[in-house]
């Protein structure tokens, strides 16, 4: 339970859904359906069929919403249509790649509320998507497995409840309701996003992305071909930051008040985990210290163990500063974990069993005080880079998700070597397989989703022999699914669909996580008049099948489906 207080909770803590989509045109709307398997049962009987439901949540961008009545998306805001000088400061949308803008960071969230033209569920009919409200199931916030749209009938549009937005958008004018992407004057230069939520219920499944349309080869119009896309795995803001990151990897150690806390940077070569010590704390003013790193990995936040205080490293100047912690009305007595989101949120956890919330560790406040169902005394935690939370425990070796809005947990996977783990990471900059340090130990040991150990490093370097403390993943890095044009796009998913895995590891899907889809397609300034008139109508969606007892799914491509 948490005690938020009212604060606002960040879209992508709501858990997810599945969903389908349409895409572009230049003259005409799209259409779209949903292909997936409900619930089946056998009632007043001893027999009760278990569900694979599949739920849907979504919030859509389009930078020319002036189209649909709403205001220039760029006023007063710093926004190029040519790359800056100096860009660094700049977010390049909707792929970094080939961008169409170039956004101020200051600047990215009003950009992309004011771009925002639909959602689901939308409570106050904005164009933007809200996840708490008393008009909720729960009363307080957004439930999938309860509240989450089943397509088609939730393509409905809703200015009251808590369902889809209620605009120029998705109105078709007749009554009747548009597709999730529905543009009929598209111009070279334009460009918009969806990213989808999907929430697996009650039990695992294979997941597939589908498509379907009725053009033959070489029968494509001009503007399928023209249209760039780019699909990814999203972390909820709706921004495809790019996979072009370099691995960083931080250990902290002590040892009960008997040596300094020290930070140290891990590189992975050759079956080493090699270690450069980068700073150190008096432990008589740290006994000890777990951390947290900031999303591109150049700051580091050590939580002192016993203390309400921070310390502060940064990289770049190898710089060190220290920060009171304003716990208001909290206690945060012993500190065991600390991991930072994809929002830059500082995320802390005690023997109390209790997670606290610091939205801006530079101006350390705690905000929230999360109560999480499992006992966390001798845990990490760690954020990977689609913004799931996972939290690993020494009691029974277990791996578990957390949802961040209730403090429930799942379990996810019992390593099967039974070791006691002090520290928890996420290699491939947050997407990859899981590495642990081991308590008291000379070793790493990296495992996948299943528990299933991958490979062991030794420690070497200036640390060669582990005490307690904690790992950090530096820089997180979104994933990549495919890079192509929407011609390309459609023929792919329909000849047997685009198949997901969960951080590159595991097919099958665990009901209960939190999962984004991200999609940005654009038509680049120098195509001319070849597109014009041009309209495209095509179906996409999801498709799922379960994952008990089946090693080897048919997919959506079998004639059973």
């Amino acid at each position: 339970m948490s005690d938020n207080n009212g604060l606002n909770i960040s879209r992508r803590r709501a858990l997810a859904g599945i969903g389908a989509i349409g895409v572009a045109s230049a003259g005409a709307g799209v259409g779209t359906s949903a292909y997936f398997s409900d619930e089946e049962s056998f009632n007043g009987n001893s027999l009760t069929a278990g569900e694979l439901d599949l739920k849907v949540d979504w919030e859509e961008h389009y930078n020319f919403p002036q189209i649909y009545g709403f205001d220039d998306p760029t006023d007063g805001l710093d926004v190029h249509r040519s790359e800056p000088e100096s860009s660094d400061e700049y977010v390049a949308m909707p792929d970094p790649s080939d961008p169409m803008v170039w956004v101020h960071e200051d600047d990215l969230v009003d950009y992309m509320s004011n771009t925002s033209i639909e959602a689901f569920p939308d409570t106050d009919n904005d164009g933007e998507q809200e996840v708490e409200g008393s008009n909720f199931s729960n009363g307080e916030f957004f439930d999938p497995c309860k509240d989450g749209a089943d397509l088609p009938d939730d393509l409905e549009r809703d200015s009251t409840g808590i369902g889809r937005t209620d605009n120029g958008d998705t109105n078709n004018g007749d009554g009747g309701n548009n597709p999730l992407v529905s543009l009929d004057d598209v111009k070279p230069g334009d460009f918009g996003e969806l990213t989808l939520s999907y929430h697996l219920c009650d039990n695992p499944g294979y997941v597939w992305i589908i498509g379907d349309h009725s053009y033959s080869e070489g029968e494509w119009p001009e503007l399928a071909n023209k249209i760039q896309t780019v699909w990814w795995y999203d972390d909820g803001d709706n921004v495809f930051t790019g996979n072009n990151c370099d691995e960083k990897l931080y250990l902290a150690d002590h040892y009960q008040g008997q040596r300094d806390p020290t930070l140290y940077e891990v590189t992975i070569n050759n079956g080493n985990a090699v270690t450069s010590e980068l700073t150190s704390i008096s432990k008589d003013k740290f006994a000890g210290t777990h951390i947290g790193t900031s999303p591109d990995g150049g700051t580091v936040y050590m939580v002192a163990e016993g203390e309400d205080e921070l310390a502060v490293y940064d990289y770049d100047s190898d710089s060190l500063t220290f920060e009171p912690i304003d716990v208001g009305d909290y206690s945060l007595g012993q500190i065991t974990q600390a991991a930072v989101d994809t929002d830059g949120t500082l995320w802390i956890g005690s023997t109390s069993d209790y997670l606290f919330e610091i939205p801006d560790p530079e101006n350390p406040v705690v905000t929230n005080r999360l109560d999480v169902d499992i006992n966390i005394s001798g845990a990490d935690n760690v954020f990977a880079s689609n913004g799931q939370f996972y939290l690993y425990t020494d009691a029974g070796n277990m791996l578990h998700a957390v949802d961040l809005l209730s403090g429930n947990t799942m379990e996810v996977a019992e390593l099967e070597t039974g070791e006691d783990l002090t520290g928890l990471t996420i290699r491939d900059t947050g997407s990859g397989s899981l590495l642990g340090s081991v308590t008291g130990g000379t070793e790493l040991i990296e495992f996948d989703l299943s528990g299933t150990e991958l490979d062991r490093y030794s420690l070497s370097g200036d640390l060669t022999d582990h005490g307690f403390g904690d790992m950090a993943t530096g820089t997180l890095c979104e994933r990549q699914i495919r890079r192509s044009t929407l011609a390309d796009d459609l023929n792919a998913l329909q000849g047997g669909g685009l198949q997901l895995d969960d951080l590159g590891l595991e097919e099958c899907f665990m009901p209960g996580f939190t999962r984004y889809i991200g999609f940005a397609w654009w038509l680049p300034t120098d195509v001319g008049n070849e597109v014009q008139g041009d309209s495209i109508e095509f179906d996409i969606g999801f498709y799922t099948e379960q994952c008990r007892h089946n090693d080897s799914p048919t997919g959506p491509s079998s004639p059973d489906t």
